[in-house]
């Protein structure tokens, strides 16, 4: 749902913080406005029922998405509404929770209003629950959920993104959550995002505004209000350069006027237009003085946060004379004790006109200075390594763990993809890098899985770890609507390991019985089959020879089956995830009360030690649906949807709406379900072994 929009006018609106003036931007403005005015109108109106909850404002560098949001941010702060804001930062991406805690910072007090497990789950995604907690991500999108309703109670609320796509993927994935359940509510969240970045949660079903190049006429008179407008070949040259983006309409034209009225901007030449504003942002540090150099390279090398904690430690403080030429130069702005660049690029410049070992060094400096924050230190010792390191790949493993004990999936893959890079070894690079793919599993990310094993592949012989590999990327494949193509790679695969290495070859042969449950082809389950034989008896873990079993042919030997449930619920006695296999095994062999028992104690114990992981939740979801516990069931399925509507596990996500749409029948709700009359049976397990 992307609109382009582009008007020729110029709007004097709220002053933009670089300065500049919105023009050709009409448009945009009126639909960023109607967005906001919708907000503080009254919640039973026609435009607010009508408003959609969530615009993202996506562009290229330097179209002006800060400076329209910006404009937002003062419209609704004039119409009293309640404004929570966070900047995404290319580094803090790493940092399970950290746009969320910037947005809900200003709220601290209205956080320790919540009810108590809500509260525990965002003290503990904010790291600041006991060292052992791991918070649940669902009840952390509820916190979230519940938090901004109470708020729009009170006003209307404004939640502002920008620069989103380096926003961390926990709280992106916290606030779109929330957001998809907003509608109606005085809440509205206005996104910035460069073109073509992914945004987990907000690329599906999200209006988007787009911004493209300024046209002829908007572009010249963008420049005709400069302090020095350019005039003949300078200022041809200037627009032909430009491509009517107005952050390079601008800069140029400084960058003109700087060297006399009768010098050309500089030539583009095969450089992309990022790379050139850079290097005239980078010309105006060759003239500061070396202590305003060092301070700049230093906050370039930091984030937000960073810069908070490291002031005491060691960065000038705001008020310090080392600040003042770069303000003079225009790279910085100082407000309170606040520094921050005038721009991304001013940023990128700076750090990118130093030397490499200048920006190691600066990396080593803010480490030291953040002693007491682990996991900020390592991935600031990280960026100081250019070569292998053993000690600091073995400091990002430990950052990953505890992101991962945090429920931050996404972080703590990072961090392991990162250690990887790290490892002097090739066989401990191969190791980590499979277990990033095992953790980012649990982020749903397809792509990002398959491009982590396929990293493994690439290091490593050991038939081994190359089979866990392809396990992990088999795990998210199922779960999608390439059933033959995935189906055929894991049997494969199984195939070959069969004799070499029999128990990862029954690890492949689980996923592809996965495969066919979803499918339902006879084929399949013959080949599974044919593959099973050729393994020993003996190959462990039994439970998985049951599981294969069971989910590919659960008709097949149901006695034998059903008497080595016993033996298998014992031996989960300590293993949630074993729980829940166990629960799918007994609702597929009928049993369901054992598997609605199992479920419930698979729950009750991971609570404990982190999110349930996702994935076979569509058996969970049903047998709840056969106990009449229906609440659970969309519960289950609410979680399949927000992990697998944003990683295009469509076949997931239809499971999860058959679920939710047959309780919706059962309940009578003809309006939410998906048709009318009176609610079907439930479905047999030959259909679901086809749908859900």
């Amino acid at each position: 749902m992307d609109e382009h929009a582009g008007g020729p006018g110029a709007v004097m609106g709220p002053e933009p913080a670089m300065g500049q003036l919105i023009v050709g931007r009409d448009a945009e403005l009126v639909r960023l406005f109607r967005a906001v005015d919708s907000t503080s109108a009254d919640p039973t109106s026609a435009d607010s029922a009508s408003a959609d909850p969530v615009l993202v404002l996506v562009g290229d560098v330097g179209t002006g998405k800060s400076a329209l949001l910006e404009s937002a941010v003062l419209r609704a702060e004039a119409r009293g509404a309640r404004v929570l804001r966070a900047d995404g930062s290319e580094s803090e991406s790493s940092l399970a929770f950290s746009a969320l805690h910037q947005v809900l910072r200003p709220v601290r007090a209205e956080v320790d209003g919540l009810p108590e497990g809500q509260r525990t789950a965002i003290h503990d995604a904010f790291g600041a629950g006991p060292a052992t907690a791991a918070p649940d991500l669902m009840l952390t999108g509820v916190a979230v959920l519940n938090l901004l309703s109470a708020l729009a109670e009170q006003g209307p609320v404004l939640v502002v993104l920008d620069d989103a796509q380096w926003c961390d993927r926990a709280s992106l994935d916290a606030l779109s959550f929330a957001t998809r359940r907003l509608r109606g509510e005085r809440v509205t969240m206005l996104i910035g995002a460069r073109t073509g970045d992914h945004l987990p949660g907000f690329d599906r079903h999200v209006r988007t505004l787009t911004l493209g190049p300024l046209d002829s006429d908007a572009a010249n008179r963008l420049l005709d209000l400069q302090p020095e407008s350019p005039t003949g070949r300078t200022r041809r040259r200037i627009l032909d350069q430009a491509g009517g983006n107005p952050l390079a309409l601008t800069e140029l034209t400084r960058a003109a006027a700087a060297h006399g009225a009768s010098a050309e901007p500089p030539s583009a030449g095969p450089l992309p237009l990022t790379d050139h504003l850079e290097r005239i942002f980078a010309a105006r540090l060759n003239d500061l003085p070396a202590s305003t150099t060092r301070a700049l390279l230093l906050l370039a090398a930091m984030d937000t946060v960073d810069s908070a904690i490291a002031v005491p430690a060691g960065l000038p403080r705001a008020e310090d004379d080392a600040w003042l030429p770069a303000e003079r130069a225009g790279l910085i702005r100082r407000t309170g004790r606040d520094v921050r660049f005038r721009h991304p690029l001013v940023r990128s410049a700076t750090y990118h006109a130093a030397s490499l070992d200048a920006r190691c060094e600066a990396h080593l400096a803010v480490a030291e200075m953040l002693r007491d924050e682990p996991d900020r230190r390592a991935w600031h010792l990280a960026a100081a390594s250019p070569r292998p390191d053993a000690a600091v790949s073995a400091e990002l493993e430990r950052t990953a763990d505890r992101a991962r004990r945090r429920g931050g999936y996404a972080a703590a893959a990072k961090a392991l993809q990162r250690a990887a890079e790290l490892a002097p070894r090739r066989e401990d690079s191969a190791r980590l890098l499979v277990e990033a793919a095992a953790t980012a599993v649990f982020t749903g990310d397809l792509a990002w899985v398959e491009e982590l094993t396929a990293a493994a592949r690439a290091r490593t012989d050991d038939a081994s770890l190359l089979a866990s590999a392809a396990v992990q990327a088999g795990r998210l494949a199922a779960l999608t609507v390439r059933h033959t193509a995935v189906f055929s790679r894991l049997a494969d695969a199984a195939e070959q390991l069969a004799l070499s290495r029999p128990a990862a070859a029954l690890d492949l042969l689980a996923c592809a019985a996965v495969v066919r449950f979803y499918s339902g082809e006879d084929s399949q389950r013959h080949r599974i089959q044919a593959v099973l034989r050729r393994l020993p008896e003996n190959t462990s873990p039994a439970w998985l020879r049951t599981w294969v079993r069971a989910v590919s042919d659960p008709f097949d030997g149901r006695a034998e089956l059903l008497s080595l449930l016993p033996k298998l619920a014992a031996e989960a006695e300590r293993r949630p995830d074993r729980l829940i296999t166990l629960a799918i095994m007994a609702w597929l062999l009928d049993e369901t009360p054992r598997a609605v028992r199992a479920v419930d104690e698979a729950f009750d114990r991971w609570e404990r030690r982190g999110p349930l992981p996702e994935g076979l939740g569509g058996a969970v979801a049903w047998a709840f649906v056969e106990q009449g516990r229906w609440a659970q069931a969309r519960e289950v399925s609410a979680r399949t949807t927000a992990v697998g509507s944003t990683a295009g596990l469509d076949h997931a996500v239809a499971c999860a709406a058959v679920v939710d749409a047959t309780v919706l029948a059962f309940q009578g709700d003809a309006g939410g379900g998906p048709g009318r009359g009176a609610p079907p049976p439930p479905p047999p397990k030959t259909r679901v072994m086809r749908g859900g």
